[in-house]
């Protein structure tokens, strides 16, 4: 998952998990910094640490957990530039992003699968759209299998109809 670079003599190792990661965004009805909000959150997280791993949920989001904090601890801990800081990147009122880093390659089976088990997930009182490359290839795919055919018998279709029209045989 690493690219491996030459500058010069020194060999530099850039990492490519931004290239590979799964987007998650979740959209709540009310603002997701909310404690009636943020319960939901934290229930959706929880699942998808039990289906990634604990280490591959990224989101500032995870320093904020209200059945340990009152509301007066979450917002100081909000208030803190370590979290306040991503929030500011990843939480708009009620939109979060939630960042799963797949360590496989963004076209591997395995990454197909990750998208479709974290759409599977259970999401109760939240809106979850999961995007980036892995998600666009699982949803043109599954297009393409849908229309694909009618497409192409369309296509056909139409253009015997212009042939036949254009050599009078209608």
């Amino acid at each position: 998952p690493n690219a491996l670079f030459c500058l010069g003599t020194i060999p530099a190792v850039f990492d490519q998990a931004g290239t590979w990661a799964i987007q998650v965004l979740i959209e709540a009805p009310e603002p997701v910094l909310e404690t009636s909000q943020l319960r939901y959150v934290h229930a959706f997280l929880r699942e998808l640490r039990r289906l990634v791993g604990n280490d591959n949920v990224q989101t500032p989001l995870s320093e904020l957990d209200p059945e340990r904090m009152s509301e007066a601890e979450l917002r100081s801990r909000a208030a803190k530039p370590d979290v306040e800081i991503p929030l500011a990147h990843t939480v708009d009122r009620e939109i979060a992003l939630i960042t799963v880093p797949c360590g496989e390659s963004w076209r591997s089976p395995e990454a197909v699968a990750l998208v479709k088990a974290i759409r599977a997930l259970p999401h109760p009182r939240l809106e979850v759209s999961v995007g980036g490359p892995t998600a666009y290839q699982v949803d043109v795919r599954q297009t393409l299998a849908e229309w694909g055919r009618r497409v192409a018998v369309l296509v056909v279709v139409w253009n015997l109809l212009v042939l036949l029209h254009g050599f009078r045989s209608l």
